[in-house]
């Protein structure tokens, strides 16, 4: 078998070089900023981002000179047939558990030291907070969605995640997930949006391994509350076994 480094591909390595810096950007980079942060030239960087952007992966942010990813990685990761039908199969389970329960809610993949969301229904009431389609939660150890992948990680593995992450280790981190493992739910106020209460399942795949995470960020509304947050949390656990049954895990549902 051919070792890691035997086979060299200079441009695709500048390609994805490219990508995975624009990733970590919150607003964008310039062609400048970008043959710095990688050590090359603005020649070789500049035709990079030409075949790049004439592909669709990244796009100059309108009215500046700074580049930026695009969709375009977010919808192929959709065509990944795995992740295609955890969403295809979540997606009516979710639309009905906003409509229940009348709070948004999103469902929560972890690749590649991302947690990504994947699928997302909008509360259909007046009122209501969401999380974007798309986005990187970022934190491994402050977002429940988080604390649910970690706490299917060994300890070993947790250290080396937050360090790739750049996430200080927690005091108490491994006692809390023990207890976050023991319990099979995270319910707990946001540590990032003041007034978030999030509650997070786990939905199990066919091997029964952790495949994603359903969560529901309650927010209290002072008039025309239609569950209190216990109730949420039931039927949110329901859904929850109800994805990991329609993907074959052995839930009882």
């Amino acid at each position: 078998m051919a070792t890691k480094t035997q086979y060299k591909v200079p441009a695709l390595d500048k390609g994805l070089d490219i990508l995975e810096l624009l990733a970590s950007s919150r607003s964008g980079m310039t062609q400048k900023e970008i043959a710095d942060a990688l050590s090359r030239t603005l020649n070789e960087i500049f035709r990079m981002l030409v075949c790049l952007d004439e592909r669709g992966y990244i796009a100059v942010k309108e009215g500046t000179d700074r580049y930026q990813l695009t969709l375009k990685i977010f919808e192929l990761s959709h065509r990944y047939p795995p992740i295609k039908r955890m969403v295809e199969v979540a997606t009516p389970v979710m639309h009905a558990l906003a409509h229940k329960v009348e709070q948004s809610c999103h469902l929560v993949v972890f690749n590649n030291g991302q947690l990504l969301v994947v699928a997302q229904v909008d509360s259909p009431g007046r009122l209501g907070f969401s999380v974007r389609l798309g986005t990187d939660l970022k934190s491994l150890s402050k977002t429940a969605s988080g604390q649910i992948f970690m706490a299917h990680r060994s300890i070993e593995e947790r250290g080396q995640l937050l360090l790739s992450a750049g996430e200080p280790y927690p005091v108490d981190f491994d006692d809390e997930l023990a207890a976050i493992k023991r319990r099979g739910f995270v319910e707990s106020p946001s540590l990032q949006i003041r007034g978030i209460y999030n509650q997070s399942f786990p939905i199990y795949d066919y091997t029964g391994e952790l495949a994603a995470v359903l969560t529901v960020p309650f927010v209290k509304k002072l008039e025309g509350e239609k569950l209190s947050r216990l109730a949420v949390r039931e039927v949110l656990n329901k859904s929850s076994d109800q994805i990991s049954s329609l993907l074959g895990a052995n839930v009882g549902v």
